[in-house]
């Protein structure tokens, strides 16, 4: 099964400060990693750094069928949101309506890689298609 996300970090610890940073192309210098380095010491002591880059996978479980029925069940804590101010709320709102399309959008999409091809899956593509209302697929 492919990844559906993957994140990639790099973390730098020195005896009294840590630091991590997202990355998108692998450092090739040690002054890229250094600057993530909360409270960074003027000079580098090499015996006492390490570096590490940290790989985060998420994948689709194996059974696909219930996550789907796990993505309409989920809910953000109403105490979280209910804090928010109104305009905040409705942004938070649309980007978790934006994740969970976009997992649907990976389950369905997996769902063709499937060996038996069920009633069940076939009317999760259709519902699919059908919620996607002008999106692309």
């Amino acid at each position: 099964m492919p990844p559906l996300f993957i994140h990639l970090t790099c973390s730098v610890n020195m005896k009294s400060c840590h630091g991590s940073m997202t990355i998108t192309t692998l450092p090739t210098c040690l002054g890229e990693v250094i600057m993530c380095l909360e409270n960074a010491p003027q000079a580098v002591n090499l015996n006492n750094l390490s570096v590490t880059l940290d790989i985060f996978v998420l994948t689709l479980p194996l059974e696909i069928e219930d996550m789907q029925s796990d993505l309409r069940h989920n809910r953000v804590g109403g105490d979280a949101l209910s804090k928010l101010q109104i305009p905040h709320k409705l942004a938070v709102l649309a980007a978790m309506e934006e994740s969970r399309w976009l997992l649907e959008d990976e389950i369905v999409s997996a769902l063709r890689h499937s060996r038996v091809i069920s009633l069940s899956a076939l009317q999760k593509v259709a519902g699919h298609v059908v919620r996607s209302g002008g999106r692309p697929l």
